[in-house]
């Protein structure tokens, strides 16, 4: 998508709700909060997007597109091309990918 978006202006393709949320968390630390580039991402994601997906369904070996199959729309400030946090009633999971992209671990924590 990066690559569409640098070559047109623009989106000029149909992309997925994954391939969204994988170009979202790759854009930084390249292209800055408030850049068109991101802007135009998160006005994606929140069209193609499930709100909220299913963090709980997410498990180690999950490629990043099928985590943002299942998940949905990973907090964008708090993640990055390496780690992915979700936040829900009563917990926040952080997913761990590895360079290729694989959920490698995934740290949950309970509030109460």
């Amino acid at each position: 998508m990066i690559t569409d978006w640098l070559e047109h202006g623009k989106f000029s393709s149909a992309h997925s709700c994954a391939a969204v949320v994988v170009a979202r968390a790759h854009a930084a630390p390249a292209f800055a909060e408030g850049t068109p580039l991101v802007g135009a991402l998160d006005l994606s994601e929140r069209r193609l997007c499930r709100y909220p997906g299913n963090a709980a369904a997410v498990t180690v070996g999950m490629s990043d597109r099928q985590v943002a199959n299942i998940a949905g729309v990973p907090v964008p400030w708090q993640s990055g091309p390496h780690s992915w946090l979700y936040r829900a009633p009563g917990d926040g999971r952080r997913i761990y990918f590895t360079d290729s992209g694989y959920a490698s671990k995934i740290l949950i924590a309970q509030h109460g």
